[in-house]
């Protein structure tokens, strides 16, 4: 079995598209068409179906995905083994996080890892909580920097770096805005700004364990334009303090009361990669700067 050919087959589901492969892979286009043929005739099946938008695995490769990923993560990991027996570290760490606001920091201890370590190339995306945690799962990324909560929690093992609040965010010429606190029982009260509302949040999960049914009036998929809505006097909405931008203008921020704090972590797989594990005892090493 050719591990190259079904790491080629995995880069196109990751990246989308036969033409986005060729890119990360250094190959044309024609030649990953060609070996992801090559495999098909291997398997006796096809494995992706191509279209306009892209490509999407067929439902017998999807039967496959979760042993092709363990597959090439035990190859990666042996490779590792060896370079580093020989006194090498080499290898790719993915970071995911679904936190933008942590993007600094993150980047800064990046930086700082990849000086010690030079061989190692790491990459940093961004998505939503649920969606990492089952990345992680999958083995299509190695680290979720995010809450120490939601669905697939239990499969994982966590590392807690920092602690912060949830705050609300109040027009500053609302009445409420001259307040020392804002009373979690007033989101049922007055207008309120659901961010993210098919997904996962951690307003949504502040609301749900406090038994808090919110007044919705909007909606929206960019915390950005949440604070827009505030600024216009529209309503209220919440999110975790250090999401909030500095020089926001017409806009009030409080402490919920009561408080409502959130433990940001790490999420990683119980037999983590070398690489990974190198990176937890980095991060292990330099936690006092996420405080």
């Amino acid at each position: 079995m050719d591990i190259e050919k079904w790491r080629v087959l995995l880069s196109a589901l990751d990246c989308g598209s036969l033409a986005a492969a060729a890119q990360c892979n250094n190959y044309t286009t024609s030649g990953i068409s060609r070996i992801i043929a090559s495999l098909e005739s291997e398997v006796g099946f096809k494995l992706l179906i191509r279209s306009r938008k892209g490509v999407k695995p067929t439902k017998e490769c999807g039967l496959l995905l979760s042993e092709v990923r363990s597959l090439i993560n035990s190859d990666e990991t042996l490779s590792q083994k060896i370079l580093r027996i020989k006194g090498f570290d080499t290898g790719t760490l993915t970071i995911g996080t679904s936190y933008s606001s942590s993007y600094g920091l993150l980047s800064d201890t990046v930086a700082r890892f990849v000086k010690q370590y030079p061989n190692i190339k790491v990459s940093i995306l961004w998505g939503y909580k649920s969606q990492l945690r089952q990345s992680v799962l999958s083995r299509e990324i190695d680290i979720a920097v995010t809450t120490n909560q939601g669905e697939g929690s239990d499969k994982l093992l966590w590392l807690p770096l920092r602690k912060t609040r949830m705050v609300a965010l109040v027009p500053s010429t609302h009445r409420l805005a001259r307040r020392s606190s804002f009373l979690i029982d007033d989101f049922t009260k007055y207008p309120y700004i659901d961010i993210n509302p098919d997904y996962e949040s951690d307003s949504k999960e502040m609301l749900a364990a406090t038994g808090i049914r919110p007044n919705t009036k909007y909606t929206t998929s960019d915390s950005m334009a949440a604070l827009s809505l505030v600024q216009a006097g529209l309503g209220m909405t919440a999110l975790i303090e250090t999401q909030v931008p500095s020089g926001h203008e017409r806009i009030t921020v409080l402490p919920i009361s009561p408080p409502q704090d959130i433990e940001m972590g790490l999420y990683f797989l119980r037999k983590p990669s070398l690489i990974t594990n190198r990176f937890l005892s980095f991060i292990g090493r330099t936690m006092n700067e996420w405080k």
